[in-house]
């Protein structure tokens, strides 16, 4: 009686796989494609097995295939060893990495407040809400602070607004430009209501620039970008108004 060889998906669930990822094997050239039988099907052998059992295992502990087979092309193995040590050191990274975002999502969920911020933009906004009240402009005060809060170097961005906050008149100057930002509307659009308005606003951020803002509190965004984000949900007369204020912060560099 002659030997039975194994049909393709007999290999598959010996190995626990699919048959295509056993067709995938020898299309990649992990797995040498055994001769046809008579019957036009494949036949495979117990050393079929084996290989295909040898390349899950491996692949299961974290190898890539292009590992897989440069690893089981090394008879002695040394290839082997030296990515599994790979892989270990890979995975220890991983897990302090983990083990990090773990703490660090811990402790968010102590936190009070709104926990899509950092601490310390939290608090500041939290303590200018107080300070703002139901002003106009907090929602979109709060936005500008988010977007420069997530720019490179927007870590600072808490300080900023805290050395703003420490200046009582800067700060109160600040909500009553806001204010009269906030209430123009399409109807100011073209009238002297709005180089009022602007030029306040160019007095204030030149204050803001000079007497508040140091190196370290002074947060470094793209300034045509951030300034058109800004202007992107303004009307008309409030688009007018920030282009003039706009020019003149360009100027400064």
């Amino acid at each position: 009686m002659g030997m039975t060889l194994l049909r393709i998906g007999e290999v598959a669930r010996i190995a626990g796989i699919s048959t295509r990822a056993v067709r995938h094997y020898h299309w990649i050239g992990l797995l040498p494609e055994p001769a046809r039988r008579s019957n036009g099907y494949r036949g495979y052998e117990m050393a079929d097995v084996v290989r295909v059992l040898r390349v899950r295992r491996l692949a299961d502990l974290g190898l890539s295939l292009d590992e897989v087979a440069d690893a089981l092309a090394d008879d002695q193995g040394r290839e082997l060893r030296e990515i599994v040590v790979e892989i270990a050191a890979d995975l220890a990274e991983q897990e302090a990495r983990i083990r990090a975002q773990r703490e660090r999502l811990l402790e968010l969920a102590t936190r009070e407040g709104d926990l899509t911020l950092s601490a310390e933009l939290a608090e500041v906004l939290a303590h200018w809400e107080k300070r703002a009240g139901d002003h106009p402009a907090y929602e979109r005060e709060r936005r500008i602070a988010e977007m420069i809060g997530a720019a490179p170097g927007g870590e600072v961005v808490a300080s900023a607004y805290q050395a703003v906050l420490d200046d009582d008149e800067i700060t109160e100057r600040g909500l009553a430009v806001a204010r009269r930002f906030e209430k123009l509307t399409e109807r100011d659009a073209g009238r002297p209501v709005i180089d009022e308005v602007a030029a306040e606003l160019i007095a204030y951020a030149q204050d803001v620039r000079t007497k508040v803002l140091t190196a370290a509190n002074a947060p470094t965004v793209d300034s045509d970008l951030f300034l058109r984000a800004v202007g992107s949900d303004l009307n008309s007369a409030q688009r007018q108004c920030f282009g003039l204020l706009t020019d003149e912060i360009q100027k400064w560099g």
